[in-house]
């Protein structure tokens, strides 16, 4: 009896094993199947209400081959509601062979171009931050490749960004940040999602770019602490840029705007995000 027993148990184990690997491989056709629509969607038809903006679009895709794919949903979605605009993917050695596959058709047609950064070895952050500051030219932003576009983009001018998220000093998780002294000068600042980055205009200076080399040595210096909360540590290194750039345009003189006044996971609003990089999970 204690034999059949464990048969049992076991067979029965077994069946729901093979029941999560039949319910991951429909869950991966659905997928799949969704993006090739979505691709034929976005290729071979037009949006009904499609932006006249002429603009260029950046993107990083740097590290993670997985960011190809990514990134194909996020550039044709963008152009299929916004076909006067193009698309310039800033790629590494990993990446570069995926996005060249990926997204064939539409650099095959002219509206994408795909250019090699110089600086293979430095991080992703610090090859985000040097990407933004090059992009003054008032026809040109940044944004990340987990986007998704579900209408066009509204008229943007001065420094924008994706969405206001908090102030630091009242967000108890940054005290190692807000409690440091080189932090006063920033007391109310906000965090800003930098998925969306426009300067509008403005023109970064040097003294600038020197403020984000300060910043960013300060938040390596907070996060090398021991005594810190281990989550605080590795999420702060993971979106020091961020941080960076949320100080920064405090300090331009600018007014700042965002591009959302409220943003959710995945929330179907004319642009969302699938925080790729937080959560895992992708359109």
């Amino acid at each position: 009896m204690h034999a059949q027993g464990n048969y049992v148990v076991e067979s029965s184990m077994f069946v729901i094993r093979r029941l999560k690997t039949v319910k991951r491989f429909v869950k991966k056709l659905i997928l799949v199947g969704k993006r090739r629509f979505l691709s034929i969607k976005y290729l071979y038809f037009k949006a009904l209400r499609p932006s006249e903006a002429c603009l260029q679009a950046n993107l990083l895709v740097v590290k993670n081959d997985t960011y190809a794919s990514i990134a194909k949903i996020c550039v044709e979605s963008f152009l299929y509601f916004h076909p006067n605009s193009s698309v310039r993917i800033h790629v590494d050695a990993v990446t570069k062979k995926g996005v060249s596959e990926k997204l064939k058709k539409v650099i095959n047609n002219g509206k994408v171009e795909v250019n090699i950064i110089k600086n293979f070895d430095q991080s992703w952050q610090d090859s985000k931050l040097e990407l933004i500051l090059s992009l003054s030219d008032p026809k040109k932003f940044f944004m990340d490749a987990d986007l998704k576009w579900n209408g066009s983009m509204p008229p943007i001018k001065d420094i924008t960004l994706f969405v206001n998220e908090f102030i630091f000093t009242k967000n108890p998780f940054y005290a190692p940040i807000t409690h440091a002294p080189w932090f006063e000068e920033y007391i109310d600042a906000s965090m800003k999602n930098t998925s969306f980055f426009y300067w509008g205009g403005y023109e970064p200076k040097e003294r600038d770019e020197t403020r984000i080399e300060t910043i960013m040595k300060e938040i390596e210096k907070i996060t090398l602490n021991a005594n810190n909360d281990p989550a605080f540590n590795s999420s702060t290194q993971r979106i020091s840029e961020q941080i960076a750039l949320s100080l920064l345009v405090e300090k331009t003189g600018r007014t700042v705007r965002f591009l959302k006044d409220t943003d959710g996971f995945k929330d179907g609003s004319f642009v969302e995000s699938s925080y790729f990089g937080a959560t895992g999970t992708s359109f």
